[in-house]
């Protein structure tokens, strides 16, 4: 059987200190991480646009190769 004295919890200033660091470092790092996430955010997007801008350009090169080639196919035939 388990007694359950009530009162406060005494803390000493030391450990009050220690405590107070703890959160601080915690708060640090949870803030660094935040900032983390959103610079690979803007560099995932970034990347992403970059290819999707190559692969645009990728596009009307080939549309216009085709289209070269048709018209030389059209004017060798007359």
């Amino acid at each position: 059987r388990r007694n359950y004295y009530g009162g406060a919890v005494l803390w000493s200033p030391r450990k009050i200190r220690e405590a107070n660091t703890r959160l601080a470092i915690k708060e640090r790092d949870k803030e660094q991480e935040k900032i983390n996430r959103a610079s690979n955010k803007l560099a995932k997007e970034k990347e992403a646009k970059r290819k999707r801008v190559k692969r645009e350009e990728s596009k009307k090169r080939k549309e216009n190769k085709r289209a070269i080639k048709a018209k030389n196919a059209r004017l060798a035939k007359e």
